[in-house]
């Protein structure tokens, strides 16, 4: 039964410099690789040998490389204890020697003769895939090597982030020399103190905090002065906090757009000053990260949440749950609403797999389109969490951080989990259909309406789920599809790429088709308005093509002319798509691309 995870909160421990992988998570498929199963386990202890190389740990680089090995050698032999064994002695620090009397050379031979195999051209992508995983590694523990030099690569596999800390997190972390605990004022004999100095008091000693949590965004990634690349990931969010003497400072992750991180700071602020002092507020010293990366405008203001979380646990003393998973937007009287484009985060926290159920707080204003995931039939994704639809931070609070439920989310999770226990081996479809199960998803939705996994599990099992996305929901399905071209038709158009242009449109279609198999009649025209965007776009890609191989092109040329009404073309449906897709979705009309554009 396929499990889903979109957005895990966890308290950052770093234990000292090596962080291992994430264990349960398949980087690969197993049943593609051209070995069998015993030759799969030799590969593996061929990885093994590498990783207990010695200097495995020797700085950043090697310690992260030694991580990917040992998370190839876990996929290639899930069974084989070595490598968890592995990663603990390295997470302490120590050296092993369990594996080190193998014979490097030979371990790098296998390899070669692999990896030769898995890239030659009547490999799968899957395999090549692979291949690409096992080079990232490689080219840090043995570069000379003949295949990984002759590696045209460009970047790490996207598949890492979900399994390897960041190269920022291995690096040797300097000591921080923290200043004594400030000691509370004593009341005057005989005088008790107030409610309010006591509660300062407590504040005060507040320990210092390190949290994390992996939030789900787009993210810049500046490669060189000519490349940027633009991410959809699963990025780690940190916080390391103390309260200070007197005034603090809080950093926040960089913006590459200015438009989209000054909104999410007064936010935190906002929602901060409502639960606790100003002279508090100004004392917090503290720092966010997202790494290397810029948090771009199309996140909107979906990183306020996790922020406040994490900043609720360091002044209230708690960690959040390690199983926890949060998608809205917060405004500023701390109600969860629905974030702009949310299929973005939805498609990219359901893409990414994990082996044991997740708690994940969904803005209520998400119902319709947690009902449209039954229209797409993933249903599993109910089954597979513990899915809760929120409406205020009281909400949140009560369910990020353990022991904080009522005793009515206490009991519904209870009952939830007799029901996965029973239905973990069944198809979910046929399981919740029986009347005794439905009966239970009932005794558990009436214990606490909020459990979206009772209920809408319930819906499915009484065969109730909607079988077309209505029309708010196939307009929000359209917005996030046709992202990719959202900043095409305010481009200058002299600057754009064939290459880049055929690249919109494949993605755009990638996400349009699957869509169209739920589109009732009556919201037909507007599918098809969205489908023919996507369409112009391979148009312009190709008379860009040509355009391009004219040796003196001219306004009068063909190629170039239909370069340009194309483009225009673009330009004017976009703007009646976009502005009519904005009156569904009650957002702000878009600007109109014809006045803000060169030609």
């Amino acid at each position: 039964m396929k499990v889903l995870l979109p957005l895990i909160a966890s308290a950052g421990s770093i234990l000292g410099c090596y962080l291992p992988p994430v264990e349960g998570v398949q980087l690969f498929r197993r049943d593609v690789l051209p070995l069998d199963s015993n030759r799969q386990i030799l590969l593996a202890k061929d990885l093994l040998a590498l990783a207990a190389r010695p200097d495995a740990l020797e700085d950043a680089s090697q310690r992260r490389a030694t991580a990917q090995l040992l998370a190839l050698a876990s996929n290639l032999d899930p069974s084989s204890a070595t490598p968890s064994n592995l990663n603990r002695t390295f997470a302490a620090g120590e050296e092993d020697d369990i594996v080190a009397s193998s014979d490097m050379g030979s371990a790098l031979d296998n390899l070669s003769t692999v990896l030769v195999y898995l890239l030659g051209d009547d490999a799968t992508r899957e395999q090549k895939i692979i291949a690409e995983l096992m080079l990232d590694p490689l080219a840090v523990v043995a570069p000379d090597l003949n295949i990984v030099s002759a590696r045209q690569s460009g970047g790490e596999s996207p598949r890492w982030h979900r399994v390897i800390a960041p190269m920022e997190k291995f690096e040797e972390q300097p000591e921080v020399d923290l200043p004594p605990p400030v000691e509370p004022e004593m009341a005057n004999p005989g005088e008790e103190a107030t409610e309010e100095e006591t509660a300062k008091d407590e504040l005060l000693q507040v320990a210092d905090f390190q949290g994390e949590i992996i939030v789900p965004a787009i993210l810049g990634e500046r490669i060189s002065n000519k490349e940027y690349l633009v991410h959809e990931r699963l990025q780690p969010l940190t916080l390391i906090a103390r309260l200070q003497k007197e005034q603090g400072k809080v950093d926040f992750p960089v913006g590459r757009d200015s438009k989209t991180l000054p909104p999410v700071r007064a936010l935190v602020k906002e929602n901060l000053e409502r639960r606790y002092s100003p002279e508090t507020i100004k004392r917090i010293q503290a720092n966010f990260r997202l790494g290397k990366v810029d948090y771009l405008d199309r996140n909107g203001l979906t990183l306020a949440l996790p922020m406040i979380i994490l900043a609720e646990g360091f002044l209230s003393e708690r960690q959040p749950l390690g199983n926890l998973v949060v998608l809205g937007a917060l405004d500023s009287e701390g109600q969860i609403k629905a974030p702009k484009s949310p299929w973005q985060f939805l498609d990219l926290l359901l893409s990414n797999p994990s082996e044991s159920p997740r708690r994940i707080l969904i803005s209520h204003e998400l119902g319709p389109q947690m009902e449209a995931l039954l229209t797409r039939q993933q249903e599993d994704f109910f089954f597979d969490n513990d899915v809760f639809q929120v409406k205020t931070l009281d909400d949140v609070f009560e369910l990020a951080f353990e022991g904080a439920e009522s005793e009515a989310a206490r009991s519904a999770l209870e009952q939830f989990a007799e029901i996965r226990r029973v239905g973990a081996s069944k198809t979910t479809s046929v399981f919740v259909a029986n009347p005794h199960v439905l009966a239970r998803l009932g005794e558990a939705r009436r214990t606490d309406p909020r459990m979206l996994s009772a209920s809408l599990l319930e819906m499915r099992g009484s065969s109730n789920q909607p079988l077309n996305h209505s029309t708010e929901v196939l307009a929000s399905l359209l917005q996030s599809a046709l992202l990719p071209m959202s900043k095409l038709p305010y481009a200058n158009s002299r600057h754009l790429e064939a290459s880049k242009l055929e690249q919109i449109h494949s993605d755009c279609r990638e996400a349009l088709d699957p869509i169209a198999r739920n589109v009732s009649l009556g919201d037909r025209k507007l599918y098809d308005q969205g489908l023919d965007l996507a369409n112009r776009i391979r148009t312009l890609a190709r008379a860009k093509e040509r355009y391009d191989k004219e040796e003196f092109p001219s306004n009068e040329s063909f190629h170039v002319s239909l370069f340009y009404s194309t483009f225009q073309a673009i330009q004017k449906e976009y703007f009646d798509f976009a502005s009519e897709v904005a009156i569904i979705l009650k957002q702000e009309p878009p600007a109109d691309p014809a006045l803000s554009s060169k030609k």
